[in-house]
């Protein structure tokens, strides 16, 4: 079979998540964890299910899609700690305002980063076999397949408990954590020589993440 690097994907196309997606994948702070079988598999089953008939509609145009894709995101992913581990220290540096513009931007570069890569895995075969458990820490191994292009995508999904439900606040992609992908791309263009371009760095990641909106606008309407 193929093996489909979502994070050499990303990395070529300067994609976030690609999102929103299985071999099973090392999770070290959950060893010592107990496994089970169900839980937050039905949590994750019912994200999955939901995307793909997102993705396979024919009825949705692609505003429709990614309007549907924001509402998935918002309610299954945990968008505020996720916006602020990928913008790291500058996070600190805004005032509520700016943050709050910030996350709205971090979620619309999620949300079509998902969209723009899960859409080649629409016809896939999705497979949850189990979690493991840590506390309030849970690690939901995935697998999506496409066994007539040979092609599959492994994932492991973090989530933590958030009431009664989990929300997400990451997802390894072949062993490669997506959030700490992203964190890093951003402090790469966060030069100097960059922020000098701007009164603050919000101006700055704002224009960064933008930037990104803009590329994958493009590519999203390709496919």
């Amino acid at each position: 079979m193929v093996k489909e690097s979502l994070v050499e994907h990303v990395s070529r196309r300067s994609l976030l998540m690609a999102s929103v997606g299985i071999a099973l994948l090392s999770f070290p702070t959950l060893a010592q964890g107990e496994v089970y079988e169900v839980g937050p598999r039905s949590f994750i089953k019912e994200l999955t299910d939901e995307s793909l008939s997102i993705l396979n509609s024919k009825k949705l145009s692609k505003v429709e899609q990614e309007a549907r894709f924001r509402q998935l995101y918002v309610r299954y992913f945990d968008d505020l700690l996720i916006a602020r581990t990928i913008i790291g220290p500058p996070w600190r540096e805004m005032s509520p305002p700016e943050k709050v513009e910030i996350n709205g931007l971090v979620n619309e570069y999620v949300v079509k980063s998902l969209m723009a890569y899960l859409h080649r895995f629409r016809q896939a075969v999705i497979q949850i076999p189990y979690f493991v458990k840590d506390g309030s820490e849970y690690a939901v191994d995935c697998r999506a397949e496409i066994p007539s292009k040979n092609r599959y995508l492994n994932l492991l999904w973090l989530l933590r408990e958030n009431g009664k439900s989990y929300k997400i606040h990451d997802v390894k992609v072949e062993g490669h954590s997506m959030m700490q992908h992203e964190q890093r791309d951003l402090r790469s263009k966060l030069t100097v020589r960059f922020l000098e371009k701007f009164r603050n760095a919000a101006e700055a990641v704002a224009k960064i993440l933008g930037d990104k909106i803009v590329e994958l606008n493009t590519l999203i309407l390709k496919g």
